[in-house]
């Protein structure tokens, strides 16, 4: 079947499509496991958005995914940041998958 689909909205639940991480004071990761795996040969599409501004804390930080798994079978992934802060740090994400 060839052709285009359009719409205007995507409607999904999960914690694999969307949801909140948190890492906590004095840790610079947190893992997050798939429920099911990402088939696609791509790494899955992350995106990050942190609920609070870590200058508030004084200090400025960069922040990164990496990922478990492999081509057809991504099974997961971490979220990193480059400094270990006082409080807990937490970040909006959404995921979507590359084929």
């Amino acid at each position: 079947i060839t052709g285009n689909l359009s719409y205007n909205r995507i409607n999904t639940a999960g914690a694999d499509h969307a949801g909140q991480v948190t890492v906590t004071a004095g840790n610079t990761t947190q893992a997050k496991a798939f429920a099911t795996n990402y088939t696609g040969t791509g790494q899955p599409v992350i995106v990050l958005t942190p609920t609070s501004d870590p200058l508030a804390l004084g200090v400025p930080i960069g922040y990164w995914v990496t990922y478990s798994g492999s081509a057809g079978a991504w099974t997961g992934w971490t979220l990193n940041i480059q400094t270990a802060l006082a409080s807990n740090i937490v970040f909006n994400y959404v995921v979507v998958g590359v084929a």
